[in-house]
């Protein structure tokens, strides 16, 4: 006990606040602590180049509380991190560590910077596998001990650490205070004065494995694991809406914005969120659900397709289910037209027989169920490599066809080897057969497809065939076949079972107010957007003769327009869009003035006058009676009542 005196002797000394509570505290674990200790004093032994007296000394004289600090780090967050040992050297510690220890690079950057803070984990950062020093900007302890390392090599700066269960009053900023009532939970004071425990006077230190700025704030939905965590904000417990407590996180961010970062949870909000330029709000990946309350009398999207639809992996999703797909930021859904697929089920799948499918040429075709892209089986093709032109073929007979209607073969292909995909009418008049350019296959999927324009409507028939351009011994593999009366190849459809156009809508209450707005999304288009054809990304209808429409007209280019009474004023773009690239694209309005940008830039500006009439509805991806559909991918949209600025 005498040696354990001793040490709050020398913490007296030190003026460390309330020295009994610490006791109490150091006799929880005093020998885990008094080796600690002896680390702390060695390693500022090496800092310093004296003995262990003449350092006492000099943090007697200049930096009094640096040592309680040192101390309080290894002590006060043992229950959170493990027994932390704390290693402030220039050379890597290669003995006597164990796992959550931390080493300071002390030839690293001048001054030393979070970027030279090291813990002792496995890769995944965690103590099951192997252990090695990894980069730890984030760690919560490693930035304890740089704050108190920084504090003894600058004469000016002092930190005081409190040991206590009431809200101590902070000395200065960077003070510590260890609430002995709560397992030893550290906060940290973000100001001289500091109080209470609200961002920006005593703030909880965390160790979340992210980059955490000032300008971040943690939410927890409440559940116990997530109040261990030390969020900023905790969803009060009973809370059957967490729409004030995020308001509240994001009203407290500064003025020039920042980051609220929600922990793994569901958080149910009941009414809007209105965030400011420069907020993001981020979740922890597929487990942070934010969500509408049910019944909620707020605005809820409602989307529809009356059909079942297909993904570009051949999977099916039932009637009424939006598909979802990667984009810009994470994932946006994909609004895209009705079609049928004019071959039958069986063409289109092989899921039965080879039955509405034929050889071409020298060519041998099998069912396959070891390499299907959908369902349970696909096309083999085998070539012997006799001449060119040897592959597969199914026929769609008994059409009404006319001139200049546009259709469109398509398929899935891989193997080896070099095919093109055709697609000829025929049967009662001038054929004609067109096809793609040459395909290069691989061993993965990859979709082809061809369109043509009908030239003789006394024609009945259209064949669809992948075939070889050349003389080739190859195996190759076909699925997913379609013929669509469309100028360009839509998503695949099973053969019998059309698609219905996808409608997504929100009410327009509460959402669009006329004046003052500005409409923001990510656009990826799907197919060439050049088509000859309208395509409505946003539509706010009050009337047939008063909207507002984002679109996209037939030559591929971007617009927005303003219809009045009838009269219609257009702030029309200038880029060509391209199929596959994802576009930013905003509009704002002050009343008087659209303006149009692309990815950033101011391409089209009109004025207009507003309309009378309120809108009730917003069509995305299309307008809202399912017309002028995008086909393409919606992501990132965001509608605010007032003109936001580049900045």
């Amino acid at each position: 006990m005498a040696r354990e005196q001793d040490i709050i002797h020398l913490f007296k000394n030190l003026d460390v606040k309330d020295p009994e509570m610490l006791q109490i505290a150091l006799a929880k674990n005093f020998a885990e602590i008094e080796n600690r200790l002896g680390i702390v004093q060695m390693c500022l032994k090496q800092i310093s180049g004296g003995s262990v007296t003449d350092v006492t000394a000099k943090l007697q004289q200049s930096f009094a509380d640096t040592a309680a600090a040192l101390i309080a780090a290894s002590q006060a967050l043992e229950t959170a991190d493990g027994n932390i040992q704390g290693f402030f050297q220039d050379d890597t510690p290669s003995e006597g560590m164990n796992f959550g220890d931390i080493w300071i690079d002390t030839d690293g950057h001048s001054p030393l910077t979070t970027e030279d803070i090291y813990r002792y984990e496995d890769e995944e950062g965690g103590s099951a596998g192997e252990l090695s020093w990894a980069s730890a900007p984030t760690s919560a302890v490693g930035i304890v001990y740089l704050e108190a390392y920084n504090a003894q090599l600058t004469a000016g700066k002092k930190i005081t650490t409190f040991y206590q269960s009431d809200i101590p009053v902070a000395e200065s900023k960077g003070d510590l205070w260890v609430d002995i009532d709560d397992n030893n939970k550290t906060y940290r004071a973000a100001a001289a004065g500091a109080d209470t425990i609200i961002p920006g006077e005593w703030e909880p230190i965390r160790d979340l494995g992210v980059t955490r700025s000032a300008a971040t704030y943690v939410i927890s939905d409440g559940s116990t694991t997530n109040v261990s965590r030390h969020a900023d904000y905790i969803i009060p417990s009973g809370s059957t809406s967490a729409q004030k407590t995020i308001q509240k996180a994001i009203d407290a961010l500064p003025a020039d914005g920042g980051k609220i970062l929600f922990l793994e949870g569901t958080y149910i909000v009941d009414g809007p969120i209105n965030l400011r330029d420069h907020v993001v709000l981020e979740g922890q990946g597929q487990n942070t659900i934010l969500k509408l309350k049910d019944n909620c009398a707020y605005a809820t999207p409602s989307f529809t397709r009356n059909s079942i639809a297909f993904g570009s992996n051949g999977e099916d999703y039932g009637s009424g289910l939006p598909r979802y797909k990667k984009a810009k930021f994470g994932k946006g859904i994909l609004i895209e037209e009705a079609t049928a697929n004019l071959l039958t089920a069986n063409q289109s799948s092989v899921e039965t027989d080879t039955t509405g499918l034929s050889s071409f040429s020298s060519a041998t075709i099998t069912r396959d169920t070891a390499e299907p892209w959908q369902g349970e089986a696909c096309l083999k093709v085998v070539t012997p490599g006799s001449i060119a032109g040897e592959g597969m073929l199914a026929d769609k007979t008994g059409l009404t066809l006319a001139v200049d209607e546009g259709y469109t073969a398509s398929a899935y292909v891989k193997g080896s080897g070099i095919v093109k995909i055709y697609l000829a009418e025929w049967s009662g008049g001038t054929p004609q057969t067109v096809s793609s350019a040459n395909v290069e296959l691989t061993s993965t999927w990859q979709r082809i497809h061809v369109p043509i324009t009908i030239a003789d409507a006394t024609n009945t028939s259209l064949r669809i065939m992948v075939r070889t351009p050349t003389a080739q011994s190859i195996t190759f593999y076909v699925d997913g076949l379609q013929i669509e009366k469309k100028a360009y190849a839509t998503s695949w459809q099973i053969g019998g079972t059309p698609r219905a156009a996808e409608v997504l809508t929100v009410p327009a209450t509460d959402i669009f107010n006329k004046g003052n707005w500005t409409m923001e999304v990510i656009y990826t288009p799907t197919i060439e957007p050049a088509n000859g054809l309208y395509k409505t990304f946003l539509d706010i209808t009050i009337d047939s003769n008063n909207f507002y429409r984002l679109t996209c007209d037939p030559a591929g280019r971007l617009g927005f327009h303003q219809r009045t009474n009838g009269g219609t004023v257009v702030a029309q773009g200038q880029s060509v869009l391209t199929k596959g690239i994802p576009y930013s694209i905003a509009v704002t309005s002050d009343g008087s003035v659209i303006n149009l940008y692309v990815n950033g830039v101011l391409e089209g500006s009109t004025a207009y006058t507003e309309p009378s009439g309120t809108p009730s509805i917003i069509g995305i991806g299309a307008v809202s009676l399912g017309v002028q559909t995008c086909n393409g991918i919606i992501d990132d949209l965001r509608i605010s009542n007032r003109v936001r600025t580049l900045e």
